[in-house]
C-alpha cells in the first residue's frame, strides 16, 4: 500500500477577511462591515446523544443537533454601534463570510443568522475600545467565490482591494 500523501498548505492572514451582513432596514440584503471588525470567531457546539445498547460494555455516543454561532469582535465608532445596535434581536439576516478573501476560488460561507447580543463597547486606556456582537447560524452553506470585484467601497471613498501575498520559494538545502 503505497503511502498517504502528505497534506501541506499556505497559511492565511487574517488581513484580508471579509464579512457582510444584513441591515436592519433590509436583512436580506449584504453590507460588506469588514472595516468594522478585528477578529471573526465561529465557535460549535454539538450536542451528545446517548445510543448505548443493552449488553454492551463500551458506551456509544452519536452527534446530535449543533450550535453554530460566530462572535464579531467591532472597534466601536459612532457608525459601527449604530449599525450593530439597530440589528439587535433581528431575525434570519443574512451573512456571508470570506476567511481568506474575495478573490475568484475563496472560501464563501453563507447563509442567515439571529443577532442574540450587541452589548455595550469595552474601553480600555491601552487600546481601541471594542464590543462584542453574537450571532447564531440558522443556515449555513459552504462554496468559493465565483466572481470579485476590483475595490469595495469603505465609507465615502474607495480603497483598493489588497492583493495577496505571493509565496516565496523555498530555498535550497
Amino acid at each position: 500500500m503505497p503511502a498517504a500523501p502528505i497534506l501541506t498548505g499556505t497559511p492565511v492572514t487574517g488581513l484580508l477577511t471579509y464579512f457582510a451582513l444584513g441591515n436592519a432596514a433590509t436583512p436580506s440584503v449584504v453590507q460588506d462591515i469588514s472595516d468594522f471588525l478585528t477578529n471573526v470567531s465561529p465557535s460549535e457546539d454539538p450536542d451528545e446523544i446517548e445510543a448505548t445498547t443493552f449488553r454492551n460494555p463500551n458506551k456509544r455516543l452519536l452527534p446530535g443537533y449543533a450550535t453554530i454561532g460566530y462572535t464579531l469582535t467591532v472597534a466601536h465608532s459612532k457608525e459601527s454601534f449604530a449599525f450593530f445596535s439597530a440589528l439587535r434581536g433581528k431575525l434570519d439576516v443574512n451573512f456571508e463570510y470570506g476567511p481568506e478573501g474575495i478573490e475568484v476560488g475563496d472560501t464563501m460561507i453563507t447563509g442567515t443568522c439571529n443577532v442574540f447580543s450587541v452589548p455595550d463597547p469595552t474601553a480600555d486606556v491601552g487600546s481601541v475600545t471594542t464590543f462584542n456582537v453574537e450571532l447564531r447560524i440558522n443556515t449555513r452553506t459552504v462554496g468559493a467565490f465565483a466572481t470579485t470585484t476590483a475595490t469595495r467601497t469603505v465609507g465615502t471613498g474607495t480603497l483598493p482591494r489588497p492583493s495577496r501575498p505571493r509565496p516565496r520559494p523555498h530555498a535550497a538545502a
